[in-house]
Formats: C-alpha cells, sequence, structure tokens
C-alpha cells in the first residue's frame, strides 16, 4: 500500500477521482506550489537472498505517493515533447 492509501487502480476506474486530482494539480500549478508530502518517501527494505545478516544483503524500495509520481510523469512527457520540438 502506498503511503496515501490509493493505488494506480483508484485513478484507473473511478472517473471523479482523476477529475479531483486533475482539479487539484490545476490549483497547484496556478498557485506556482507543490505538496509537501510528494517529496518525501518512505523505504522498505526486501531481502536479496535467503540469508540476509547484513544491511547490504538488502534492497530498498522507496514507496511514494500515487498523486506526486503522476504530477512528475505529467513533467517528464511535457519535457520531452518540448524538447523534442526545440
Amino acid at each position: 500500500m502506498h503511503p496515501d492509501g490509493l493505488s494506480y487502480k483508484d485513478y484507473n476506474y473511478c472517473d471523479k477521482l482523476r477529475n479531483k486530482l486533475f482539479l487539484f494539480l490545476q490549483g497547484l500549478w496556478r498557485q506556482g506550489e507543490s505538496v509537501d508530502v510528494w517529496c518525501k518517501a518512505e523505504g522498505i527494505y526486501l531481502p536479496k537472498g535467503a540469508d540476509t545478516e547484513l544491511i547490504s544483503q538488502f534492497r530498498p524500495i522507496p514507496l511514494l505517493n500515487v498523486d506526486g509520481k503522476i504530477l512528475m510523469g505529467i513533467f517528464a512527457k511535457r519535457t520531452v515533447i518540448y524538447l523534442h520540438s526545440n
């Protein structure tokens, strides 16, 4: 589960939720603000093998906020389009 309690499936299957996120992101863009929690990640450690005693034998996995990941995906896509056209 992600830190915000939502997954991508929630946005894929719920048009009202997706529309609310769009309006929220649009308001943030107009005001030039961001959400602080989107800049933070919780982490979990998964063992690389069966016998794990050292921290180096674990793989860190960051759990990020889905809303922030969607916004960063939009930024990345628009940046690529801009760079290709210029």
